[in-house]
C-alpha cells in the first residue's frame, strides 16, 4: 500500500510529540515494532493487532493477570510500543477530532467508539493501515540508533 504524502509530516511531528526520536535518533527497535503491527494486521486483523500492541498499557492492563509482574525490559518495550500507538491513534484521528469529542486515549477505544464501526471496519482498517505507512515512511527521516 502506497503511504499518503499528508501524513507524513504529521507523523514526523507526531514521533517527536511522542519523544520516539532523542537528538534526531530513533531506537532501532521502531522498525520491528511497525513490521510486526503491521503483520499483525494482516495475520490476525486490526483489532487483535491493535490488543496485542496495546495490552500491558494503563488502559488495557485489564487485559493481563494481575500476577504478572513485567520486569524492567518488558516495561520499556511495552512504553515504546505505546509511544508507536499514540503516533498512529494521532494520524488516524487527524481529520476526525471534530467526529470524536471524547478525544479516546488508545487506538482500540478509538475503534471501538467510531459510529457502526463494525460495518465500517474496513474504512476505520484503511486509515490506521495509512497511518501505519506514514509512521513507517516518517521513521525513515530520523538516524537509527544502533
Amino acid at each position: 500500500m502506497k503511504g499518503r504524502e499528508d501524513l507524513i509530516v504529521p507523523a514526523i511531528k507526531a514521533i517527536e510529540k511522542q519523544e520516539i526520536a532523542k537528538n534526531g535518533k530513533v531506537p532501532n527497535e521502531f522498525k520491528g515494532y511497525i513490521d510486526t503491527f503491521a503483520a499483525g494486521i494482516v495475520q490476525n486483523g486490526l483489532i487483535p493487532a491493535v490488543i496485542f500492541f496495546e495490552s500491558g498499557s494503563k488502559n488495557t492492563s485489564k487485559l493481563q493477570p494481575e500476577s504478572a509482574s513485567p520486569d524492567k525490559e518488558k516495561e520499556s518495550i511495552q512504553k515504546n510500543r505505546n509511544k508507536m500507538m499514540q503516533a498512529i491513534l494521532s494520524l488516524a484521528k487527524r481529520n476526525k477530532d471534530k467526529q470524536d469529542p471524547g478525544k479516546r486515549s488508545t487506538l482500540l477505544d478509538y475503534i471501538l467508539s467510531q459510529p457502526g464501526y463494525q460495518e465500517e471496519i474496513n474504512n476505520i482498517r484503511r486509515d490506521i493501515v495509512e497511518a501505519a505507512v506514514a509512521f513507517k515512511l516518517a521513521l525513515r527521516t530520523f538516524e537509527f540508533e544502533k
